[in-house]
């Protein structure tokens, strides 16, 4: 067994060994194409109803989602934003900061084939750009296969 952990600063570390805690989540592989996942369920503060199989690429920096499950995420993740959409930068979705960014970002997760529930701890990235900060759902649609990159296992032992 091998877990690999990503740090806020995006610094990370991966452990050998069959040595994991108790209270370790945990999802099976899909052996059909590739080795992937299972999710049943995004939430974005209230449940999407989908399932999904998903790669896990720690060498992808970011998201990718292909439709309908990029646009229901998306969508969701936007009706409970507040702030105002800056359509200046390469992501969809983004917005321009008002004082505190994370206390406007709903919570998002997965929920996995098996139950378990992962935490996506930073759902955006944040950009200085003319003197305002603005933060973006660093999600990128996708075209035919879904990849959940090393954004979203940020702070995750994988």
């Amino acid at each position: 067994a091998f877990s690999m952990c990503f740090g806020q600063d995006g610094i990370g570390r991966i452990r050998f060994g069959d040595n994991g805690s108790s209270d370790q989540e945990e999802t099976p592989f899909n052996l059909d194409p590739t080795y992937n996942i299972s999710i049943t369920d995004i939430q974005v503060g209230s449940s999407i109803k989908t399932g999904f199989s998903a790669l896990f690429d720690s060498g992808t920096s970011f998201t990718y989602l292909a439709d309908p499950i990029y646009t229901r995420l998306a969508k969701s993740f936007d009706i409970q934003v507040p702030d105002k959409r800056d359509s200046r930068l390469p992501f969809e979705y983004c917005y321009n900061a008002s004082s505190n960014v994370n206390s406007n970002i709903p919570d998002v997760s997965l929920l996995m084939q098996g139950g378990s529930r992962f935490p996506i701890y930073d759902p955006i990235i944040s950009f200085s750009t003319q003197g305002h900060i603005v933060y973006c759902l660093a999600v990128v649609k996708g075209e035919g296969m879904n990849i959940i990159g090393q954004n979203f296992m940020t702070g995750l032992r994988i």
